[in-house]
């Protein structure tokens, strides 16, 4: 509960204040939001852990040579997609708890998000628009990563991935085969 309200909080003041903040530097209640947004997602993954955007970002960007940030904010969405593990049947009302949480992310900050089908597709949708505005690139091929070099150190990035620790607090198990699905996708 205590990690949730922090993440929760910190996601929502994220999506209030991030463009703000990049639009406009001076803008200073947007850079002290998004300072108090870091800070509380500090607090929240130390007790909680963070998942497999990280350890894709921890394998990828160290081989790859990629800002960690940047190479966070290009797998995020295709994490989400994975952990939410929709069924793409507009009627299965058998949801995950990941995709619940992502449906309640989603109305948090006013996407439509009637069930969680829609509210994580919303949730996705919304992310992507948010990294063209922040000029960040959505895919390793615009970001013009040498995908012949990502392709013959797949393996290694694979053994990266589940020996890091992130992996373990990750709410759905990686297989080989997952990975890729996720890496083409990142790949784009």
């Amino acid at each position: 509960d205590f990690t949730d309200a922090m993440a929760e909080k910190s996601f929502k003041l994220a999506m209030k204040y991030l463009l703000k903040a990049y639009e406009n530097g001076e803008n200073m209640e947007a850079r002290e939001k998004m300072h108090n947004a870091s800070c509380l997602a500090g607090i929240a993954f130390n007790s909680a852990g963070l998942g497999i955007t990280h350890s894709l970002a921890h394998a990828i960007g160290g081989k790859l040579h990629i800002p960690h940030g940047k190479i966070n904010a290009i797998i995020l969405p295709y994490v989400i997609e994975f952990n939410a593990n929709i069924n793409r049947d507009l009627y299965v009302k058998d949801y995950s708890e990941s995709s619940k949480r992502y449906q309640e992310l989603a109305v948090s900050i006013k996407l439509n998000g009637n069930t969680p089908i829609i509210a994580v597709n919303n949730l996705v949708k919304h992310i992507f628009q948010l990294q063209k505005k922040l000029l960040i690139p959505s895919t390793l091929r615009e970001l013009k990563v040498d995908i012949h070099l990502l392709e013959t150190l797949k393996d290694e990035i694979f053994s990266a991935i589940e020996k890091d620790i992130c992996t373990k607090t990750n709410p759905r198990n990686i297989t080989k085969e997952d990975f890729e699905i996720l890496l083409k996708k990142i790949i784009g």
